[in-house]
């Protein structure tokens, strides 16, 4: 897991890593701050605790997440996402996204052609027998603007659909998800990043 920043665009301030104490996979928080101009940033990318069974650790995970995220102070983006391995019904459980925060797939347009990152019937990486595939939404990116200068969510979509060049596999199991943000500076003038 990484969070890579483009040279010369966004720079960072500090960055932190939070291990899970509860977790059985390693697993952890990366929380960088960054900047863009004057555009101030929280980005949070972590991996959740994995498969059913694991649902009680992941919503404690998840719910350290969205804590750090309502905690946020309102002059910073807060951009949280990750494999989250994650049911709606868990992000009800654990209350729901913190007030001012939007699911960047929500926010988009819910498009059905980009609903699922862990697709079994698109994915072939992963041989899962039987008619039925499972087809689930566990990767996600969450976005909780800044109150000064606002951030939205301008295209969600997926990455990593194609084969591997000379290979019969895709980069990963899941499908990758690319967020484009647009910040308005001061005069006004809007500026495209990728998340």
């Amino acid at each position: 897991m990484a969070t890579l920043l483009r040279v010369g665009r966004v720079y960072r301030d500090n960055s932190s890593v939070t291990n899970y104490p509860g977790t059985r996979m390693g697993r952890h928080l990366l929380h960088v701050q960054a900047h863009c101009g004057q555009a101030k940033f929280d980005l949070l990318n972590t991996h959740l605790e994995s498969t059913k069974e694991h649902a009680e650790e992941r919503k404690v995970q998840l719910k350290h997440c969205l804590d750090h995220t309502a905690r946020a102070p309102g002059d910073r983006t807060v951009v949280f996402g990750g494999d989250l391995n994650l049911r709606d019904s868990e992000l009800v459980e654990v209350g729901g996204l913190p007030p001012g925060t939007g699911d960047c797939w929500q926010t988009c347009g819910s498009r059905k052609e980009v609903q699922f990152t862990w697709d079994m019937n698109r994915n072939t990486n992963i041989d899962f027998p039987g008619k039925w595939k499972p087809r689930c939404r566990f990767d996600r990116v969450y976005l909780k603007s800044s109150s000064q200068l606002p951030v939205n969510a301008g295209h969600f979509g997926l990455i990593g659909l194609q084969k591997i060049f000379g290979t019969a596999s895709f980069p990963s199991d899941h499908w990758g998800l690319l967020v484009k943000l647009q910040l308005q500076h001061n005069n006004n003038k809007r500026i495209k990043m990728s998340s």
